[in-house]
């Protein structure tokens, strides 16, 4: 069964599937930038609010995945 049909697969694999770089490694990019500093500055500063929405839908698709995975293995 592909892992996009179970639930139970999809939250243990949450972490190591998401397409969207981690908050840590964004920082990471924008630190290692060679951007010119004015844009990096204005990108670190809009960087809270990226955060913020990599950890809400993180915690959301866990609340979903969470709850599908409690109500069984999905119909046939």
């Amino acid at each position: 069964m592909a892992y996009h049909y179970d639930p139970r697969t999809a939250l243990e694999e949450l972490d190591d599937l998401a397409l969207l770089p981690s908050p840590a490694r964004m920082r990471d990019m924008l630190a290692r930038t060679s951007l010119p500093e004015e844009l990096v500055v204005e990108m670190v500063r809009s960087f809270a609010k990226y955060q913020a929405t990599f950890a809400g839908a993180m915690a959301l698709a866990r609340e979903f995945l969470t709850k599908l995975a409690e109500e069984g293995s999905p119909k046939t």
